[in-house]
């Protein structure tokens, strides 16, 4: 429970503080843009007030809360809906990395193809609407207003889209949905667009919800990484990291939530660690060891031992083989470089693995730094929008303490589980090495390409239950200033997003 967190002046001094910081910062972008122009610019005045109107909204939500007791889950719908949507307004459709062929993918899906072809010139895609590559770019608002008219025009081109050709259909059911309305509406492709992405949204939303409602320990930190400016930007995406990310959290939480109840597991219990398990593998194969997760959960919570590896096995088995099943049909779509060869680049790691040690150890040492900035959001669109120091630094302070600190000290795991767990986080950083060392890296490289910071998001919440036991005086008081804190990096984070796309 939350409660009395929000009932001191010094609470309404931070708040007030924090948006008077945005309104000077909003105000030095505006001078920026505009330095040989009128600085009181209509558009920057009405563009500052948009983003602050979430900060009132948010702030008078919190002073009315003091005093009154309040779920954690409950604070995060009335805290996502409206900051997610200004994520999805504020962030043009194509401006999301790779959201332009993401899109290609889900359309194509949605027209009935789940597994996309050879086109004529070798690349992988399909034929699609001719109409969609004149949206497919990111655009300035005054550009995309534009757009809005352009329909499907009936005619099919080949379009490629290889990197995306890879993701499995799974990943795309709530965008599917999203462009399948539109498609009955007859509206305009980037309506469809849109429809696919507040599709992608309320899935995260729901997901989200379950995940903090459902976990005994770390509420918190589930809640604070809900809220990373790039976790909401794919969110709002038609990216399938943003069910890759849901899902991963969403299963974590669930099995953590099964080992500490004091229930029997039951059928609906199974189905659901099934169908999560089954979606987080297929969305990336990289994931997969997240589902041996399952096994945490104690055999007292089974009929008998014997039924308990029974039927945590089944579910393994079906996702490995739904996963070699979609391997060995995504394996064909893999990119036809000179540079790039899978196969020898496998033979290297086996023939010499000290040296590939070494290019990992390389890689991580190099790029650390780039990776967790990625991972918490310091770049959004995109990745050419970047934030200062003043932004990432106490981001990156109370992500830390959200990590290591916690409100209760209860013992969920013992040594030898933590151990298990860490060894499940070390082998899918592993597999995220080798994943991309052979799709993407070229020969005889010193250090591993196409590593983003988003892909380690699914790994903050195993690592956050290795260190739980952890509590921290003052918590309440921590928390207090936390959430207005969660609001205002984010308000930061659209107005300088706003100002990029102006």
């Amino acid at each position: 429970m939350i409660s009395k967190l929000f009932d001191n002046k010094k609470y309404v001094i931070f708040g007030v503080t924090l948006l008077l910081l945005n309104i000077i910062l909003a105000l030095c972008l505006c001078y920026n843009k505009y330095t040989y122009v009128n600085l009181i610019n209509k558009k920057c005045l009405l563009l500052i007030l948009l983003v602050n109107v979430i900060y009132f909204i948010s702030f008078f939500i919190f002073y009315k809360l003091k005093g009154h007791e309040l779920k954690i889950e409950k604070l995060y719908l009335y805290m996502i809906i409206p900051i997610g949507m200004l994520y999805l307004v504020g962030i043009p459709f194509g401006s999301v990395p790779d959201e332009g062929v993401h899109f290609k993918r889900a359309y194509e899906i949605s027209n009935g193809d789940l597994v996309s072809h050879r086109l004529s010139d070798g690349r992988v895609g399909n034929e699609l609407d001719s109409n969609i590559d004149l949206i497919y770019m990111d655009k300035h608002y005054y550009e995309l207003i534009d757009m809005f008219n352009i329909k499907s025009s009936g005619k099919l081109t080949e379009q490629w889209f290889d990197n995306v050709a890879l993701y499995s259909f799974v990943c795309y059911i709530p965008q599917t949905l999203g462009i399948l309305v539109g498609k009955v509406l007859n509206l305009s492709l980037i309506m469809q667009a849109y429809l696919g992405r507040i599709c992608n949204f309320i899935l995260f939303i729901i997901l989200g919800y379950f995940s903090i409602k459902l976990i005994p320990v770390k509420k918190n930190f589930v809640f604070f990484i809900s809220f990373l400016p790039i976790v909401l930007q794919e969110a709002v995406s038609l990216s399938a990291d943003s069910m890759t990310i849901s899902v991963s959290i969403f299963l974590i939480c669930y099995i953590v939530y099964l080992k500490n109840s004091k229930k029997k597991i039951t059928n609906l219990n199974l189905f659901i660690l099934l169908i999560s398990s089954i979606v987080l593998s297929l969305c990336k194969i990289v994931y997969l060891p997240l589902v041996f997760l399952v096994f945490l959960i104690p055999k007292n919570k089974f009929i008998s031992v014997k039924s308990k590896y029974i039927w945590l096995s089944i579910i393994i088995l079906i996702c490995v083989f739904l996963n070699l099943y979609w391997l060995s049909i995504s394996s064909t779509f893999l990119p036809d470089n000179d540079n790039i060869n899978s196969s020898l680049q496998l033979k290297n790691i086996l023939g010499n693995p000290i040296k590939y040690i070494y290019v990992i150890a390389n890689t991580y040492m190099g790029h650390f730094g780039s990776y967790l900035g990625q991972a918490l959001g310091k770049n959004l669109g995109p990745q050419v929008i970047h934030f200062t120091d003043i932004y990432y630094i106490p981001l990156l302070l109370i992500f830390s303490l959200h990590l290591i600190f916690d409100s209760s000290s209860k013992k969920i795991f013992t040594i030898n589980e933590k151990i298990y767990i860490g060894i499940i986080l070390v082998g899918i950083i592993l597999l995220i090495s080798t994943s991309l060392y052979l799709q993407w890296t070229p020969l005889n490289n010193k250090s591993i390409e196409g590593i983003q910071g988003r892909y380690f998001i699914p790994l903050f919440i195993p690592l956050s239950l290795l260190i739980s036991n952890f509590k921290l005086n003052n918590y309440d008081k921590f928390l207090k200033y936390s959430y207005l804190f969660i609001v205002a990096i984010n308000l930061i984070a659209m107005t300088t997003t706003y100002f990029y796309f102006l």
